[in-house]
């Protein structure tokens, strides 16, 4: 889900510098919730549509500092259970163009928002709108397909995603 996040929404990324992961978490200790994985995937998102390197969890914080990607973490502690640590985890990034033209904050700011709901990630929020649904399909919608959709009135904004 991080590596969805991070790289399907957004258009490029070579101008990325900072990436902040907050994560809500009912973990009492520091060490209840190890996030290199989570770290790894949003440099993966970020790093390997631009460029030709492979991003892996033994790599991922080399090549992140490599070229000069800073990934900021913040951790903030909720009552909750234990058997489920996690609650959501936001990203955000700095510097890019988004997909959907209402997601990007007026400094060029984008955050995505995901939850684990059943042991399946599920996206919820880019930028300051709810995401109502996600859709997957086999195939390519056609341009009539996509087009009906955009004239239904509920639906402010979508986009087809290759993923």
């Amino acid at each position: 889900m991080v590596q969805t996040i991070s790289s399907k929404y957004i258009v490029g990324g070579s101008g990325v510098k900072t990436v902040k992961a907050t994560y809500a978490s009912s973990a009492r200790a520091p060490d209840d919730l190890d996030t290199k994985l989570l770290r790894a995937m949003i440099t993966k998102g970020i790093i390997e549509p631009i460029s030709s390197v492979f991003v892996n969890l033994v790599n991922a914080d080399f090549t992140a500092k490599q070229r000069g990607l800073r990934i900021l973490e913040e951790r903030i502690v909720l009552d909750g259970s234990p058997e489920s640590p996690l609650d959501f985890i936001q990203v955000q990034i700095a510097n890019v163009e988004s997909k959907f033209s209402s997601t990007t904050s007026e400094s060029g700011e984008i955050k995505v928002e995901g939850r684990v709901k059943d042991g399946i990630p599920h996206l919820t929020r880019v930028g300051s709108s709810e995401v109502v649904m996600a859709i997957g399909v086999d195939d390519q919608p056609s341009k009539e397909a996509l087009k009906k959709i955009g004239e239904v009135l509920a639906i402010e904004e979508f986009v087809f995603l290759k993923l």
